[in-house]
């Protein structure tokens, strides 16, 4: 693959940004901060066109470590990746202060980071964060990605299992994966935990790769939702990457397919949304032919979106056994036959009760037939 480099700044020697080393570069992978660098050089040095496989080898890495460098780097924003397979081309893009910086900054709090070994107070020295103490974080917890103890029926590995694990290779190089995309260094806990993944699920290195990027793009670095992926991916039987992107494509286009039917077409769906959904689909296991029909039908009831009131609709069908769009159907039918005969029932008590006293009508003499209605729609759902 051949990388093509383009630079954002008109510097024409090698600058590093202090942006880049006062916020960037202690939270990222060693191995990562090289690559970026080296490609640095490489353009402002006027080499722009590159083989993959030749930083491969300067490195001493894969081609795959090389384009996980560039996606990590991608998401931090400090590059633009478009192109194909056989041609990536790279865009540079100027180092910004990240947002929760800035946030903290302007409220004159105390932003950690975390440098690689240092425990000492550093102080910024560009002019917009001069005077702020940038305190190393390495150590401090980060909100999202420290999880809670670990509950349920998980089984325990002795410490000599846990040592003989960290001690393989594709062990040391998902922890190293893991680290790279959560953007800390891995705490006992969330350590034990992906060992816990590797040992039980045996996913590949590849696979873990893409769970872990898959989580992330989410936005979510929360061990317990990884390992929540991790075991639904497990259970549905899937192994590969390639099956890994099939299935996370179709629940995209699916999440999709509900705010179409819901007339909702400007926006993502929202987090709240996306469990709803994945409720529906896999603890209920409805299919989208369904779903949708809910959605249509909440819209005809209350005039807009409601997930709330689809969320009724879905599972009063739920509890009535429904598993295709013809139970729906027998279940409409009998509506319109119960509110007939309710109808009925009570026009015949109505003309009973304006009827003179004491005047007799053998036709109307009879006891009124009093109906199970619960009843009657189980047993036609059984038919």
């Amino acid at each position: 693959m051949q990388l093509s480099l383009h630079n954002g700044s008109s510097s024409g020697v090698t600058i590093i940004s202090n942006i880049f080393i006062d916020y960037y570069m202690p939270r990222a992978n060693g191995e990562f901060v090289k690559i970026y660098l080296y490609l640095l050089r490489s353009l402002q040095s006027g080499d722009t066109a590159l083989d993959l496989a030749a930083v491969a080898d300067v490195f001493d890495c894969t081609e795959s470590d090389v384009l996980r460098t560039l996606r990590y780097w991608e998401n931090q924003k400090l590059v633009v990746l478009a192109g194909t397979d056989t041609q990536t081309s790279i865009d540079f893009l100027q180092p910004m202060v990240p947002d929760t910086v800035q946030n903290t900054l302007a409220e004159q709090a105390i932003t950690q980071i975390s440098p690689a070994t240092s425990t000492n107070t550093v102080t910024s020295g560009s002019p917009s964060t001069a005077g702020a103490s940038v305190t190393p974080a390495r150590n401090a917890p980060q909100t999202g990605t420290q999880p809670s103890q670990t509950t349920g029926n998980k089984k325990t590995m002795s410490a000599d299992r846990l040592k003989e694990l960290r001690e393989q290779e594709d062990v040391r190089q998902i922890l190293f994966l893991a680290e790279s995309y959560l953007g800390t260094t891995l705490s006992r806990t969330v350590t034990d935990e992906l060992l816990y993944i590797y040992e039980e699920l045996h996913f590949s290195v590849d696979l873990f790769d893409y769970l872990i990027e898959y989580c992330v793009s989410k936005g979510s670095k929360d061990i317990h939702y990884i390992k929540k992926v991790a075991f639904s991916w497990h259970e549905a039987g899937i192994d590969t990457v390639t099956r890994a992107k099939q299935e996370t494509t179709t629940y995209h286009r699916n999440y999709f397919s509900i705010l179409k039917a819901f007339g909702i077409s400007n926006r993502n769906p929202i987090q709240s949304e996306i469990q709803m959904i994945d409720h529906w689909m896999k603890d209920y296991g409805f299919t989208m032919d369904i779903l949708t029909e809910a959605c249509s039908r909440t819209v005809a009831s209350t005039g807009k979106a409601n997930f709330r009131y689809a969320d009724r609709i879905v599972s009063g069908w739920k509890d009535k056994g429904v598993r295709h769009l013809t139970d729906i159907q027998a279940l409409d039918t009998l509506h319109r036959q119960l509110q007939s005969d309710r109808q009925e029932q009570k026009q015949r008590q109505e003309q009973k009760g304006t009827r003179p006293a004491g005047s007799g009508n053998r036709f109307n003499n009879f006891q009124q037939r009093n109906y199970d209605y619960d009843q009657l729609e189980n047993q036609l759902l059984k038919k």
